[in-house]
């Protein structure tokens, strides 16, 4: 197997020094596709009635929290507490009041009846567009509360725009919900509604994003904010450390290896007929000794895998799980609740083959680079910082070097010493060293080995 490298990492940053790979968040990686979440939501009334009600018990804290923060203070996404129930927040008797009413409301109601009962997929686009046409009631339902029993001056100014753009909208989805009523797999209607609320926001945004940036973040930003916190739900954060099945291509060569001026490592792996694997070492408490990595392969795809949500909330005990998002008041199960009922173990074995498999899809755009990836998962959700995500490996299990096209000579040689040094202290007579070379009679790069360079 092959691991590109710039010599930053692996001189500047002493990775080669230290035997090191750096496993990526996703976030890092070239693809925003990689280890995309396509999230589908397909539940029943007792599941979709829980979305809203956890939607205004985060829209809630976010708008007490605001009130509470210096003018100069900006609320964030990572402020909304997804993974925190009422009692936890204080918010146990104000909640219960304003989630009645609000759940009470004709418009909350038309939409949670629409979502128990469409036959249709819902995608993420779609739920902004649920969301974003109750999220003016949401506010004015929590406002209300506030100014009759605590006396918070805290209404948001809405510009003339912002009140039309509900106005307008909370017509057209009332129109689309009855059509869709009899076509569930017409989803134009939802596509430009989401593009409208979009565009719109956009313009809203321009003239008050500077101005207040916190009542813009609790009109305009917030929905979008609390769907990509709906996301942490379900897996907890990967990282991948990703490797090639050849050396020869000038684009990856480009692309991970400092447009050809790095390295290319060479591992030896420990392969069976079942799996391809090299020996780590983690350095954090929770990973801590040796283990054989497993190296999977790239799926290259079409369609990325779906995951209904309801089906895949996975960071939270069974019992918040239940309670919280997957029974109703009178702890009746929702449909989507049924693993509950069975062995866990039967649950948890498709939830992580569901993970991996999307951990492992990647457009067939590209294909070329012939990639397997070794993944590590924040099981308990420790925070790894980028030191938590080094991980050791063998010296034996690396065999050899290619120098890039590019490679600077002063830079070739700080590493043929520190293989040299390695060399002596293992008693090891073998490392194999090659350059990369152009050949311009196919358009191709060329692998030579470099005899004359020994270790010994």
């Amino acid at each position: 197997m092959y691991k590109f490298r710039s010599t930053q990492w692996l001189l500047n940053k002493n990775e080669l020094e230290n035997q090191e790979l750096y496993f990526s968040d996703l976030d890092s990686l070239n693809d925003p596709m990689d280890g995309f979440r396509y999230l589908i939501w397909k539940g029943d009334e007792i599941s979709w009635k829980n979305v809203f009600k956890n939607y205004i018990l985060c829209l809630e804290y976010i708008y007490k929290r605001i009130g509470l923060l210096s003018k100069n203070t900006k609320i964030s996404k990572e402020d909304i507490p997804i993974f925190a129930q009422a009692k936890e927040l204080n918010l146990e008797k104000s909640h219960k009041i304003i989630s009645t009413i609000f759940l009470s409301n004709l418009n909350t109601q038309a939409q949670i009846r629409f979502l128990s009962n469409t036959t249709a997929e819902i995608s993420k686009n779609d739920l902004y567009v649920h969301l974003k046409t109750i999220h003016s009631d949401a506010l004015i339902t929590i406002d209300k509360y506030y100014k009759r029993n605590i006396k918070l001056q805290l209404t948001p100014t809405s510009s003339r725009l912002q009140n039309f753009k509900y106005t307008l909208l909370n017509h057209v989805l009332g129109i689309s919900n009855y059509i869709l009523s009899f076509f569930p797999k017409v989803h134009t209607i939802f596509l430009a509604l989401d593009q409208i609320h979009k565009q719109m926001d956009l313009i809203y945004s321009s003239e008050s994003i500077e101005k207040d940036y916190n009542n813009w973040f609790i009109h305009t930003e917030f929905t979008n904010s609390y769907i990509d916190a709906l996301e942490k739900l379900t897996y907890p954060n990967s990282y991948v450390c990703c490797f090639s099945q050849s050396c020869d291509n000038s684009s990856v060569w480009g692309k991970y290896a400092d447009n050809h001026k790095g390295v290319c490592l060479i591992f030896e792996t420990n392969a069976t007929s079942e799996e391809i694997a090299i020996n780590l070492k983690g350095k954090n408490l929770f990973l801590s000794g040796a283990f054989n990595a497993k190296l999977e392969k790239i799926n290259y795809v079409n369609q990325l895998p779906k995951i209904n949500f309801f089906e895949s909330i996975g960071r939270l005990s069974q019992v918040q799980l239940s309670s919280q998002w997957l029974s109703d008041e009178n702890n009746k199960l929702s449909i989507s609740g049924k693993h509950l009922r069975e062995p866990l173990d039967i649950w948890r074995v498709d939830y992580w083959e569901k993970c991996k498999e999307m951990l492992l899809a990647k457009s067939f755009d590209w294909e070329y680079e012939q990639e397997y990836r070794i993944l590590y998962h924040d099981f308990l959700n420790q925070q790894f910082t980028p030191e938590d995500r080094k991980l050791s490996y063998e010296f034996d299990s690396l065999k050899g070097i290619i120098f890039g096209v590019r490679t600077k000579t002063e830079e070739k040689i700080k590493i043929i010493n520190i293989i040299k040094e390695k060399c002596h202290k293992a008693n090891r007579l073998n490392f194999d060293f090659y350059q990369a070379e152009i050949n311009p009679k196919n358009a191709k790069l060329d692998i030579k080995i470099l005899n004359l360079i020994k270790v010994k």
